[in-house]
């Protein structure tokens, strides 16, 4: 009988299946976010509220050390796609969740820029609204 030595909850959460993704995009952002050492879970089950009801929906990557989800529109400038941008961003801000779209012209520039950018300012405007909610 060998022993194994059991995986821990984060690397089972954590591990995503090569080719798992669904867009060579996707897999950008996954590689940007392993090589500097940011944790995620890629599609995580998700409860939002849309139209006042309840729904399971799975965004793109969750960055669990942050609170903070990350989307990828890919197809905008497709109608209904974009209707169903407009119809995630509502759902996910009627459900309080804090979400950095990326879109094509992210990837074409200076995107990691973006995203770092995004994620500094958003836990940056969380600690100083922290502070001022604590004083008296």
């Amino acid at each position: 009988m060998t022993d194994k030595p059991s995986a821990d909850l984060e690397s089972i959460l954590r591990y995503t299946l090569p080719n798992a993704f669904k867009s060579a995009e996707e897999q950008r952002i996954a590689d940007f976010l392993d090589r500097h050492g940011i944790k995620y879970i890629y599609e995580p089950p998700t409860a939002v509220t849309q139209h006042s009801k309840t729904r399971l929906w799975y965004p793109d990557f969750l960055l669990p050390d942050y609170g903070l989800y990350i989307e990828y529109y890919g197809r905008t400038g497709d109608p209904d796609y974009d209707r169903g941008i407009l119809e995630k961003t509502a759902a996910y801000e009627a459900s309080g969740l804090e979400v950095i779209p990326i879109y094509p012209h992210h990837l074409a520039h200076a995107w990691p820029d973006h995203l770092t950018r995004e994620i500094r300012e958003i836990t940056q405007y969380r600690a100083n609204h922290a502070s001022t909610r604590l004083t008296y």
